[in-house]
């Protein structure tokens, strides 16, 4: 798996979104990311589900 994260600050005087340094993507995929995403999944869908 991998992983893609933006993170976005507000300009108020163009009262508009802009990307911020602080986001990323993986180098490579990797089992770790693979459990960090099912362990995340797992998370949202008992948060919904229950």
């Amino acid at each position: 798996a991998i992983h893609v994260a933006h993170v976005y600050r507000y300009d108020p005087l163009k009262k508009v979104m802009i990307a911020a340094e602080g986001g990323g993507v993986s180098v490579a995929p990797s089992a770790q990311e693979g459990q960090y995403a099912y362990a995340w999944a797992n998370n949202i869908w008992s948060d919904v589900l229950t």
